[in-house]
């Protein structure tokens, strides 16, 4: 046993090793095409969270400019829209699972983009200007809560199931990008722009232009993303509820039916 033992794990490591480094490099090749293939969808992630997070760099500016100087209620239409979000989630989800998911991402992204643009638009005067802000600042989370949902939906269905888990991807690491981005745009503005420039048109800036450049994605997802669910899903899905609905009737209990359907899916 002593003699052949190490000969054997010789052996077995010579016949796994290469195996596991070509499911390895199979599995990060799969998630880069994978990538590719979302780009439209990460470029349109991308862009969303400059327009999400532009607000909070430029909100002194905002404050005084619209909120006569009111801190408080400045922050309070940033929270706004997270609570508006939830909103959008359940809307653009029963658009989604009536309409299709393209045609829901296409709109969320459209109502995102009117958010943005009429933040960067808002008029500067009393009780006009701060029901202009908060209303925009609520249909922009609307949007961008029923894109979010509807986009990992999306992601989920196109992605290969050795990546599942990873299919998000395109929506977080461009979001967390963008975040940066901000940071990069708008400090520099403090200090090529006087106070006063910032205050009257310069926190403007990243609204109107993040919000120009927001549908060149929108429309690169148009033409590149096919069907919303692939027919084979919709005869598996079938397929499995009959074969639920016969176990019921051979008296298999119904937990056992939904794991089994849950572990195919």
């Amino acid at each position: 046993v002593n003699k052949q033992g190490p000969k054997d794990n010789e052996d077995t490591a010579n016949n796994q090793g290469p195996k596991d480094n070509e499911d390895a490099g199979s599995y990060w090749s799969t998630l880069g095409q994978y990538m590719v293939e979302q780009r439209s969808v990460g470029f349109s992630f991308f862009l969303d969270g400059c327009e999400w997070y532009v607000y909070p760099f430029v909100h002194p500016q905002i404050a005084a400019a619209v909120f006569n100087g009111n801190p408080q209620l400045t922050w309070l239409v940033w929270g706004s829209a997270f609570m508006t979000s939830i909103l959008g989630s359940m809307v653009f989800g029963i658009l989604a699972d009536s309409l299709g998911r393209k045609a829901s991402f296409l709109t969320a992204s459209a109502v995102i983009i009117a958010g943005t643009l009429g933040q960067g638009l808002c008029p500067i005067i009393p009780v006009i200007g701060p029901v202009w802000m908060i209303s925009f600042r609520c249909l922009q989370g609307v949007g961008y809560g029923g894109k979010f949902s509807v986009g990992q939906v999306h992601l989920a269905e196109k992605a290969p199931r050795s990546i599942l888990a990873m299919s998000r991807l395109p929506i977080l690491l461009p979001s967390a990008c963008a975040m940066f981005l901000m940071s990069s745009m708008v400090m520099p503005m403090y200090h090529w722009l006087s106070p006063a420039q910032m205050l009257s048109w310069g926190w403007r800036v990243p609204f109107l232009v993040t919000s120009v450049l927001g549908p060149l994605p929108v429309l690169l997802f148009w033409v590149e993303m096919d069907s919303d669910v692939p027919e084979i899903e919709d005869q598996q899905w079938e397929q499995s509820g009959t074969q639920a609905q016969e176990g019921l009737k051979v008296g298999v209990p119904a937990t056992l039916s939904l794991m089994e359907v849950m572990q195919e899916y």
